[in-house]
């Protein structure tokens, strides 16, 4: 780019790339973070649901009992901050520093083993707070695509929480229960919604305290390779057996704007480690996101069936699939420079 010419000199592109590593094009100032605030029964909240909160900010609301007798308690992924008794059924509650996506959730305790303040006939069972997050099944830094309407739920004593969450074509779940949920919430009941879309509900055993459901998702390459090194990946993408890619992209050649140009040194057909992990292609992908294959347009663009823009490398001869799936466990394996 610009289409058809005349294109950037190789001053204004360095500048550009400069800008990138610096990091500038990421506005950090003014950002917001979405904040979801949830209640149990017998509590509410001046604040509800998905909420802006901007980066270091913290989030000041006025919870009210329904009746006094009883006690607040604050959970969640935020912060915990401070809460402050204003009057017998009301408080004011300040969130710590918030600095990403997290959930408050506001539950009612009772301070004895009576009725719960209830009506004396049918004591009021307990609450309690049910989290959801997502990893890999063998840790490598990363942080899978899950996608869910809420990873924050209350649930009462003795009762199942189910969470409906969606598996991103990066991630795939395995078929053993065991390989798919961990955490510390009574084993459930993992249900396949649809497949094509990557949709499943979890429900928890019977809950009896606070406690966390961790979805596990799978390496998502075509064959598991562990120990892959950027020495290998180096030598399969500038290798004879196929048409290198440093042929076509290095630094300084006229190919500027492609999803690759500017990851070759351009000097002896090398990759160079920071330009593929710290650069971005055309469309906003990262050449190499650490830890997600599936997210990486290195990876999408050497695969035929992802079909990522055109296969690569240009009209072949292309990488077979073990050279492939040594590239996708690389970068699944964290992309290091080694």
């Amino acid at each position: 780019m610009p289409l058809r010419g005349p294109y950037f000199g190789q001053g204004d592109v360095a500048i550009v790339n400069q800008w990138i590593d610096e990091d500038l094009y990421v506005a950090t100032d003014g950002a917001q973070w979405d904040v979801e605030v949830i209640t149990g029964s017998g509590v509410s909240s001046d604040k509800l649901g998905m909420l802006e909160v901007p980066d270091d900010d913290r989030l000041v609301m006025i919870l009210t009992l329904d009746q006094p007798g009883s006690n607040i308690e604050v959970g969640g992924t935020c912060p915990i901050g401070a809460l402050t008794e204003l009057s017998d059924r009301s408080s004011s509650y300040e969130s710590g520093v918030i600095k990403a996506d997290c959930s408050i959730a506001i539950t009612r305790t009772f301070s004895s083993s009576g009725d719960g303040g209830g009506d004396g006939d049918s004591p009021e069972l307990e609450q309690f707070v049910v989290s959801m997050s997502a990893a890999y099944g063998r840790e490598n830094g990363a942080t899978p695509n899950i996608v869910t309407s809420a990873r924050t739920k209350i649930g009462m004593a003795g009762e199942a929480v189910a969470f409906d969450f969606t598996v991103r074509s990066n991630d795939r779940l395995s078929s053993v229960l065991s390989e798919s949920i961990a955490g510390s919430c009574p084993s459930g009941v993992l249900e396949l919604v649809s497949e094509s879309a990557g949709a499943y509900r979890y429900t928890t055993g019977a809950i009896s305290g606070d406690c966390e459901v961790v979805i596990k998702t799978q390496n998502p390459c075509p064959t598991v390779l562990p120990s892959v090194t950027f020495t290998d990946v180096n030598a399969i993408l500038t290798a004879g057996l196929v048409q290198s890619c440093t042929n076509c992209h290095y630094s300084g050649s006229s190919d500027v704007g492609d999803a690759f140009s500017d990851f070759g040194s351009g000097q002896g057909g090398f990759l160079v480690h920071s330009k593929l992990t710290g650069s971005s292609a055309s469309n906003g992908l990262k050449i190499v996101d650490s830890g997600r294959p599936l997210s990486s347009a290195l990876y999408l663009q050497i695969d035929p069936v992802l079909n990522y823009r055109s296969r690569m490398p240009y009209e072949g001869p292309y990488i077979g699939l073990e050279d492939r799936s040594r590239v996708c466990n690389w970068i699944f394996e964290g992309a290091q420079d080694n």
